[in-house]
């Protein structure tokens, strides 16, 4: 399993740059993080502030500024001519501050309604001339589009891991990956990243594998070894977690349901029978 790489990107412009925020503070992440969660990633120049508070009144920390961008190139959503972003104007609330004729690259989220906001922690900063905004290969699903996968059950264990966090999810018949963190060159030069949480759906010549070793019972239901990770078998699902024994020991206890509720620490949902040599298959069902 090999992550997407990451385009280069150039050094950034110093001329446009955001007010300093010493009172927002997160936890680090890299730009492929911020693209995955993005639901929209462009570059543009600001060409217009709306502020809903006049000049000399009086603002709260809750206040946001409208800017408006012409944009040049897109990163990741659909391609259009402008697009306006909220921020909050309070930097202790991780506001972005523009310059009216900077050009910035946005990392810019959505709340459902086409609105877009972005902040210090979003990854939105300043570019230089004809610096192309960020892109990422093959970006694959997001959590809300995992989320709404409804053919059979999917697991992950939450929006991070040991500190890392999700930084693609991949959809390919009948599996379903779950990845933290970032790509990383093993002995072989191949490139594994630190924790996968996979979802199979077992009933295909692919999935037909060698048995399980050192079986053992994990979150209620019958769990062993196989190929370098820990198996865990739940109705008519695999759930594969590979990566680094500390990650996957802590993926297993944090389990959860990705499109179904499951708390973690609850017992999974038992397996089917004969789920212990070959789980059978449904006719017309994937």
């Amino acid at each position: 399993m090999r992550l997407a790489r990451a385009a280069a990107v150039g050094a950034l412009g110093l001329a446009a740059s955001a007010v300093p925020a010493a009172a927002c503070s997160g936890p680090p992440e890299t730009d492929a993080v911020r693209y995955f969660r993005a639901d929209v990633v462009f570059a543009g120049t600001v060409v217009g502030r709306e502020d809903p508070v006049p000049p000399g009144a009086p603002s709260s920390s809750g206040d946001t500024i409208t800017w408006t961008f012409a944009v040049d190139a897109t990163g990741r959503g659909e391609p259009v001519a402008t697009r306006t972003v909220t921020s909050a104007r309070d930097n202790g609330l991780c506001g972005y501050v523009f310059r009216i004729g900077g050009r910035y690259a946005v990392f810019a989220g959505g709340d459902g309604t086409g609105a877009l906001s972005t902040g210090e922690l979003s990854g939105t900063r300043p570019l230089a001339p004809g610096e192309a905004p960020p892109v990422y290969a093959s970006p694959g699903l997001s959590v809300a589009g995992a989320t709404c996968l409804r053919r059979h059950p999917l697991y992950w264990a939450g929006p991070a891991v040991g500190g890392l966090a999700v930084t693609q999810i991949t959809r390919r018949t009948p599996f379903v990956s779950v990845i933290y963190g970032s790509c990383e060159a093993g002995d072989d030069q191949g490139c594994s990243p630190p924790l996968v949480v996979q979802t199979v759906r077992m009933c295909r010549a692919t999935v037909r594998v060698a048995p399980l070793r050192a079986v053992r019972q994990r979150r209620g239901v019958r769990s062993g070894l196989r190929g370098g990770g820990v198996v865990l078998m739940t109705g008519r699902q695999e759930v594969r977690l590979f990566g680094r024994p500390a990650l996957v020991r802590q993926a297993v206890a944090q389990l959860t349901g990705l499109n179904h509720l499951l708390a973690p620490g609850d017992d999974l949902p038992p397996t089917f029978e004969g789920s212990a040599a070959r789980m059978p298959c449904i006719r017309g069902r994937r």
